[in-house]
């Protein structure tokens, strides 16, 4: 997939402020691969590949960058589901992209519409991992089903290492009712212009420069599956 916008905006010639976006150019291209592997009835490995490119540039009257951003990722993903016997379905996979931006912002002085400054400039490059396993207990003469797992994944942005329990319960003794419970941690890494951009704390600590977001996993499937 590739797709291209171009924008303009004919007035900005005629307005005071140097930053006014005059011309945008975005650029987006998307290549996606997938396939599936199941020998028999109790194996199913699913694989995806991806990479994705995009750049997007906004200049000024005087045809003077504002923004220049290039942002690139490729990855691979694996999710395997396999069914030991009968109440139990153990599930794994991985996650593992590389990423990379470089980025530059400019800021043009009002009284001197050729001279700007610097806001923010980078170019930066990280893989990030994350692995994820999980087993499900079923039986079907209680109605119950009990799932426990974990994740635990890198970045090699900030070099933090992170580990996500998870843990789920479902139950449906009744005809009409089924009680759903579960409980999870998701964390997000801090992303380059958190780091490196014009209000980022690359040159903190490392603890400092965290990004951690915390919630309760509300993505419980119908069979109780947390996928990472």
């Amino acid at each position: 997939i590739y797709g291209i916008f171009l924008g303009a905006d004919p007035a900005s010639p005629d307005r005071i402020d140097p930053n006014d976006l005059h011309k945008l150019d975005s650029r987006n291209m998307l290549v996606n691969a997938h396939w599936s592997y199941s020998p028999n009835a109790q194996l199913l490995a699913q694989t995806r590949v991806f990479a994705l490119q995009t750049n997007s540039t906004t200049v000024n009257r005087n045809n003077a960058p504002i923004d220049d951003r290039n942002r690139s990722q490729i990855g691979v993903r694996n999710d395997t589901n396999f069914l030991t016997h009968r109440a139990h379905r153990i599930e794994g996979g991985f996650y593992v992209r590389s990423i990379g931006s470089n980025q530059t912002s400019n800021f043009f002085r009002l009284a001197e519409p050729l001279v700007f400054d610097t806001l923010e400039s980078f170019d930066r490059h990280a893989v990030e991992q994350a692995y994820y396993a999980q087993d499900t207990w079923s039986s079907e003469w209680n109605g119950l089903s009990v799932t426990g797992g974990a994740r635990i994944q890198h970045s090699g942005l900030t070099g933090e290492t992170l580990v996500s329990p998870r843990s789920s319960l479902a139950v449906s003794r009744w005809n009409t009712w089924r009680l759903r419970a579960g409980f999870g941690e998701y964390y997000q890494f801090a992303d380059f212009r958190q780091l490196f951009g014009y209000l980022g704390a690359c040159d903190a600590l490392q603890s400092e420069c965290r990004a951690d977001v915390w919630r309760q996993d509300p993505t419980i499937g119908r069979s109780i599956r947390q996928r990472g």
